[in-house]
Parts: C-alpha cells; structure tokens; sequence
C-alpha cells in the first residue's frame, strides 16, 4: 500500500549492524520486547471499528491507532475495539479521552501526556529529547505520523505506530516502532517491526506529528 515490506526491515538491522560496530559506551540499542501486531491481520480486520455503522471503517482500514495500544500490554486491536465500544469510541476519535485506555480496560498503562499536534511546522527539539528519554527509560509511546509524508501526498493521512525503542549514538539516534499497517500475507506477517526514519521523514522533526506517552 505505502511501502514494500523488505527494505525497511532490512534497513533496522543495518542500524543494530552499526550500534554493533560503534565504539563502547557510546552506542545504544534499547528495543522494548513488545509483540508486533497488525491491524489488517485477518482474524480481525473486517471488524468494525468502534460504534461505527459505514462498513468502510473496519480494523483493518482505520485500527493502528487501537492496534497500537493493544501493542503496549499484549491485547489484541479486537479486544481493546470491544473494550472502548461502550464510551462511545467511533473512528476519528483520536482525543484524549480516547487515549486514555486504562478508562477502559484496567490492565492498560497509565497515560502521561499527549504533546500538540505539529502537522505543518517541524516537531519541537525539546519534544524530541523529551520522547528519547522516556523510550530509553523503557516506556512505551504511541505516535501519530503522516502515513504518506509530504512530498508525496500534500494531505495528511493521519496513522498511528508504537515507538518501542532506541536504537544509535548520541546525536544520531533513531527510533524503533512497531508498525500496525505492513502485511506480508505469503508469510503471515501482519505488522512489522521498523525505523521510524526516512519511512515517515527524513528527520525525527519531519516524521513526528504528536506523540502520546504511557507509563511502564
């Protein structure tokens, strides 16, 4: 749909590669153990999504966001899709009381904060060493991307991952996510685990639209 499913993976183990080969002490590769999961897996992808009635928004087609979550604490997008349903959870309802789970299943993490949303103008440098801290403090973030990034697509497709991780060297770190959307059905891969960078921008300023950030 956006982009083939080898390359970017192939791209991460280059990074671990160069973590590997960095000098001691000054390289990092903090990757949560977090299992990848797919919104357009096909034990749940035409389900629809939240109290909605048009068929067009299923799992499948409007779920990173749930399938994301889910990722955080080992529930699947279908079970969190069954858990929001009586708060009134419909697709586009992407708000903070949507955000915040744990309203609806007690196991979720606690939500921190969501920053603002930067759909037009570069993510904040503060921002961005504030997400690198609290990834390599082993807590998870939610994070809303341009699923086409412009110059590709002038309109925002807006998509949701789960950052999971750090990978890099001082100034030159990059972030690992768990991506809802990739499918590779011939090997029943749905969801993949990649670099944030240059999938969603060429810099973290660029890909990063908002984050949502959760306790352990």
């Amino acid at each position: 749909h956006y982009h083939a499913f080898h390359p970017p993976h192939a791209q991460l183990e280059q990074a671990r590669l160069a973590w590997l080969d960095a000098p001691r002490g000054t390289g990092m590769c903090l990757i949560q153990t977090l299992d990848v999961l797919g919104q357009r897996d096909p034990r749940w992808k035409a389900e629809m999504l939240g109290n909605n009635t048009d068929k067009r928004y299923t799992i499948g087609g409007w779920g990173c966001l749930i399938t994301s979550i889910g990722m955080m604490f080992g529930a699947t997008p279908s079970a969190v899709n069954a858990a929001m349903k009586p708060g009134g959870f419909v697709a586009g309802s992407g708000t903070l009381a949507t955000f915040d789970v744990k309203r609806f299943m007690p196991g979720a993490p606690a939500l921190i904060r969501s920053t603002a949303t930067y759909r037009s103008v570069p993510f904040p440098a503060s921002e961005i060493t504030s997400l690198l801290a609290h990834l390599k403090s082993g807590r998870p973030a939610v994070i809303e991307v341009d699923m086409i990034p412009s110059p590709r697509n002038k309109v925002f497709d807006q998509h949701f991952v789960l950052g999971v991780g750090v990978i890099g060297t001082p100034g030159n770190e990059q972030i690992v996510i768990n991506d809802p959307w990739p499918i590779d059905p011939a090997r029943g891969r749905y969801g993949e685990q990649l670099l944030l960078c240059p999938l969603y921008g060429n810099t973290l300023a660029a890909a990063l639209t908002r984050v949502i950030y959760y306790a352990k």
